[in-house]
């Protein structure tokens, strides 16, 4: 499992992928939607791995999605909603 990990965060740096654009992409660009679809919900998996092999914690992993949603002008109530699901595991698996 960790040598799969270590190979998709080769692969997500060599597309140039950081952290904060992963989050970016892990949204819908029309309607702010997290991991609604399928390549959302891919960016959003990528980031949980450049997150964890460059030793970003839980808090500092909410506030980057706080941030992105804040700069897209998303109400404090849209912004909840969203990290809700940022928070539910659930969301970043394709089965079940």
């Amino acid at each position: 499992m960790e040598f799969i990990i270590n190979i998709n965060y080769l692969l997500i740096k060599k597309n140039k992928m950081d952290l904060n654009n992963l989050i970016a992409k892990s949204y819908g660009s029309m309607d702010n939607e997290f991991a609604n679809h399928e390549l959302d919900r891919q960016r959003a998996l990528e980031s949980l791995i450049v997150a964890d092999k460059e030793g970003i914690g839980y808090t500092e992993f909410i506030r980057r999605h706080r941030n992105y949603l804040e700069e897209k002008g998303c109400p404090e109530s849209k912004i909840i909603e969203q990290l809700e699901k940022v928070k539910t595991l659930s969301t970043y698996f394709k089965l079940d």
